[in-house]
């Protein structure tokens, strides 16, 4: 065993606090000493690291123990490691450093008592008396509470035999008995001789002619030599064994964990750590937080807190074996101070991916699961630089989501830093294939979110009022109803029914923007248009799809002086949506259904803006009419997009033949 692994083992037992036989740790220990990696504590780890051999370990050690700074209070470090010191080096006088204000002399031998416990009693049981977890209450001169109290002199002990009773007819003397003991166990606290090496030469003189020796534990039967009686005749004990040798502990730490019950132990059984291991874990400070952790809490299996920070350890310490997270544990993760632990391991990479994505997948419920849930299955096989920046984009949607307020900053910020991961390059490389180069999976990660949180704002908005409102349960499900259809009027009036708040601003300001981008539909001879029956050809519900001042931004990034085409639906609503990707459904599919008009808008970048150079009523199978172009055209004007120049187009006789028509009213 190296200095080291004995160091090691003194910070476990520092730690947990409750290693400490004869010492309790109570509330004025607990404001002396934190547990933590002080840096006098953390000095000595380095330096015991960088030393070559054992001797100069032993230096080490040494020049710490000896040096003023270090504190040698019932609970300090140190003391803990002199306990290993000298369990593991027996022959190398460790002891010597025992500070000599709690040293204590032992005696074994010839020992009597004077008492009123009978012989028929004393000579069956033993002697015994009351005791208590502290030593230093053995160890003090005028202790008559705590422990078996018994005189080296024979004529000092017999003054202890006579017992004064005062009663209202007067004052009553009883004398006890005397008994001569062979003292041999390990608890014979000499009191005079304790003081002696304590240095307090005033507390002995007071004390001397009393020849005490306190007895921690019990006199055994076979201990006790023979008795006098009430008339001072001797009685031999014939259990009494002469032929038995005194108990022989090592040191002061042994002798203590002999009279004192071992005190159940925090530290978890199924902790089985390697000194490599261990050394691996105190180097690192969020490592050693964790180590920290599990030794201060009650070691139960059935405490999700504690099974998952073992099953955490298990995951850092490298070849131990890892275990899978129970639904309970992996909340139990996200929480308190394990929670903030987690975070930190997971920032240095410390947990494996599966647990990371176990924390995320907890903590992004609600619309973001799916993306998650996504990421998850590719993640692990990605290259490092990606699996950060997914990391980090996972991060921010958690803040966003964890802030009861809907900002519209933070959501511009989120918007913007998946554009930002778009336009790079290393995230965006290209996989390849059998089918040729395809779009990485990172890369359609991202371009899902950006297309989320563009089409689904309402949405998380609703969301945000659920959580300031969750007793109104029935009202939030209109809301939802309401904007999932995208009817934003009727969502504007069940908004007027909550109470003022910031994300009611903020949702109200949001349902104006979107019905002031409404098409009229009180336009004559309406039609509704339900899609095709024919499931190739049905609503699309993953077809990128934006609204009008969306469609402006796009066109404000595209190449100057060229026509770009996009296809459009309107819904029952008024709503426009626009897409480009023309081939994944019909035009008039892209909304929910029904519709009341579909076709093409052709747009052109110049240097006087953004120009609306055709519209079209083409809609695939459909023959929608054309009185919603007029309306249309409208709000391109609003939206300050140029219409001067927009040419109608209408391409009904371009459809195919009736009989394929599927037009319902």
């Amino acid at each position: 065993m190296t200095y080291l692994v004995a160091f090691q083992k003194a910070y476990t037992d520092y730690v947990t606090q409750s290693q400490r036989q004869g010492y309790t740790f109570g509330w004025f220990s607990s404001l002396r000493h934190s547990r933590s990696f002080y840096p006098h504590i953390e000095d000595l780890f380095n330096e015991l690291k960088k030393a070559d051999n054992l001797e100069a370990q032993k230096a080490i050690v040494e020049g710490y123990l000896k040096s003023p700074k270090t504190k040698f209070n019932n609970h300090s470090f140190s003391i803990y490691l002199l306990k290993y010191l000298t369990e593991k080096f027996p022959n190398e006088s460790w002891e010597e450093y025992y500070p000599k204000d709690k040293q204590i002399a032992f005696y074994t031998g010839i020992l009597y008592r004077g008492t009123l416990q009978s012989p028929q009693d004393a000579l069956k049981k033993g002697i015994s008396s009351k005791t208590s977890p502290r030593i230093e209450e053995f160890a003090q001169h005028t202790s008559m509470a705590v422990g078996i109290s018994t005189s080296k002199s024979k004529g000092i002990a017999a003054k202890y035999r006579t017992s004064t009773f005062s009663t209202g007819k007067g004052v009553y003397f009883e004398t006890g008995y005397l008994y001569k003991i062979n003292y041999r166990g390990l608890g014979g606290i000499d009191i005079n001789k304790t003081l002696e090496v304590r240095n307090d030469s005033i507390t002995m003189t007071i004390g001397q002619d009393k020849q005490e020796v306190n007895i921690v534990d019990t006199i055994p039967t076979e201990d006790i030599v023979g008795y006098w009686d009430q008339k001072d005749v001797w009685h031999e004990n014939t259990e009494y064994k002469e032929e038995k040798q005194p108990s022989i502990a090592v040191s002061i730490f042994a002798r203590l964990e002999a009279l004192f019950k071992k005190q159940s132990s925090t530290v978890p059984l199924d902790i089985t750590l390697t000194d490599q291991q261990l050394t691996s874990i105190l180097e690192n400070p969020t490592q050693r937080k964790l180590y920290d952790f599990i030794l201060r809490l009650p070691a139960n299996p059935k405490n999700p807190s504690f099974s998952a920070a073992i099953k955490m350890l298990h995951i850092i310490g490298g070849n131990l074996e890892q275990k899978t997270f129970t639904e309970e544990e992996r909340f139990a993760t996200l929480e308190g101070r394990l929670g903030e632990i987690s975070l930190e391991l997971a920032s240095q990479n410390l947990l494996s991916d599966n647990f990371r994505m176990n924390t995320y997948k907890n903590k992004l419920q609600g619309p973001f699961y799916p993306l998650v849930e996504s990421i998850c299955q590719f993640i692990v096989s990605t290259s490092a630089y990606k699996k950060e920046k997914l990391y980090t984009l996972m991060d921010k949607l958690i803040e966003f989501q964890n802030n009861p307020l809907f900002d519209d900053a933070e959501f511009a910020a989120l918007q913007s830093y998946c554009q930002t991961l778009l336009q790079d390059p290393k995230f965006t490389f290209k996989r390849i294939s059998l089918f040729g180069l395809l779009t990485s999976n990172s890369q359609d990660a991202a371009t899902q979110l950006s297309r989320f949180l563009e089409g689904s704002k309402g949405l998380l908005l609703v969301g945000k009022l659920a959580k300031e409102n969750g007793n109104n349960s029935n009202i939030i499900k209109e809301l939802k109803d309401a904007v999932q259809v995208n009817n934003y009027k009727s969502a504007q009036t069940i908004l007027s029914t909550f109470p003022d708040s910031v994300n009611k601003e903020v949702a109200n300001n949001f349902f104006q923007r979107c019905i002031s981008a409404q098409v009229a539909t009180d336009f004559p001879n309406k039609k509704l248009y339900q899609p095709l029956v024919n499931p190739f050809l049905e609503y699309n519900s993953k077809q990128y799809t934006f609204d009008i001042y969306q469609l402006k931004k796009i066109m404000e990034g595209k190449p100057k002086n060229k026509d770009v085409g996009f296809v459009f639906s309107i819904d029952q609503f008024g709503n426009i949506l626009f897409s480009e990707d023309n081939d994944l459904s019909k035009h008039v599919n892209l909304c929910k259904p029904p519709a009341i008009g579909a076709g093409e808008v052709f747009l052109k970048n110049t240097d006087s803006g953004i120009e609306l150079t055709c519209i079209t009523n083409r809609s695939g199978l459909y023959r929608p009419s054309d009185e919603f172009i007029k309306p249309l055209k409208d709000i391109f004007r609003k939206v300050e997009i140029n219409v001067r120049q927009t040419m109608f187009r209408d391409e009904r006789q371009n459809q195919i033949s009736d009989w394929v028509q599927s037009r319902r009213m």
